[in-house]
């Protein structure tokens, strides 16, 4: 199974001012240095942890590689369950996506040697966001067997990330990226600089995301 995200990286969710007085650098002329080292701190966390600091626009591609182009390869990415939506239910198999979502804007699925089809949401999938990761829940009125025998891939266009807003993103990680800033603009004339520390990862790891479109 081949599992992609897409989404545009944020801009610094920290005051670069404040960034200058944690690094307590006095000189004007380092804040675009220090802008890009925090830059560059925000983006290593990301990438660490799985997931976006702030919501935003993101692409989630589910597909079949060469090697899972049969029945029970994609059925192990599935799960059985049931659920209650609003003043309905759903029954069918449940797909987490990789990270939380405020909303999920489309969903479509795509058969070999044929284009895409959007699925129609409380109709063909169920969307449960009050979970994190959040999921989607394919119903029995989709046609299963097609969906094992000759799926090529899934889409899922949704809104995600931690915070809603830079304000809001856990005071653990801000403190994260001004430890890394500051670490990285003290060695600047190293050879060699190691971006974390013990300290710097116990902040980061709470945030770590360790399943990529699993079962729950």
């Amino acid at each position: 199974m081949i599992s992609n995200l897409r989404g545009n990286k944020p801009d610094l969710v920290v005051d670069v001012d404040d960034l200058m007085d944690y690094c307590m650098v006095l000189d004007p002329s380092q804040t675009s240095l220090i802008q890009a080292l925090a830059q560059t701190a925000q983006d290593y966390i990301q990438d660490i942890i799985g997931d976006f600091l702030v919501a935003t626009p993101i692409t989630w591609v589910m597909a079949k590689g060469e090697m899972a182009q049969d029945d029970f390869y994609f059925r192990s990415f599935l799960s059985n369950g049931s659920g209650s939506f609003g003043y309905g239910s759903g029954g069918g198999q449940w797909i987490n996506l990789p990270t939380g979502a405020q909303s999920i804007e489309s969903v479509t699925a795509a058969f070999w040697g044929q284009g895409e089809v959007a699925l129609v949401e409380n109709q063909d999938y169920f969307p449960d966001l009050t979970t994190d990761p959040a999921r989607i829940q394919l119903s029995f009125s989709y046609n299963l067997n097609d969906l094992y025998r000759n799926h090529s891939h899934m889409v899922v266009q949704y809104t995600g990330g931690i915070a809603a807003n830079a304000a809001s993103v856990p005071t653990g990680l801000v403190l994260a990226i001004k430890e890394m800033t500051k670490r990285m603009y003290k060695n600047r004339g190293a050879d060699e600089i190691k971006l974390t520390n013990s300290f710097i990862d116990s902040l980061i790891s709470p945030h770590q995301r360790f399943n990529f479109g699993g079962r729950p």
